[in-house]
């Protein structure tokens, strides 16, 4: 899965979860600045990016993600054949 696969496919959740239309939010804003990125609605996007794209997180790799463009990448890097 490519880069662009997995950020239409990461948009599609948000969008589920949060309502959120992705396109008019740039991906390297921080998280912490979507007033609908609530702790509540992360930790329901966490468990569907989990399921969806087949990946595992831990507590640690988690903190250390603050932008959608780093949801991206780390989830580019754990779908990697």
């Amino acid at each position: 899965m490519n880069e662009k696969e997995i950020a239409e496919k990461l948009k599609e959740l948000i969008k589920s979860i949060m309502g959120l239309d992705m396109d008019s939010i740039p991906p390297s804003k921080k998280i912490s600045e979507i007033s609908e990125w609530d702790s509540f609605n992360n930790l329901m996007l966490i468990a569907e990016v989990e399921k969806s794209f087949k990946v595992k997180y831990s507590a640690q790799e988690l903190s250390g993600i603050l932008t959608i463009k780093q949801i991206i990448d780390s989830i580019k890097s754990k779908t990697k054949s």
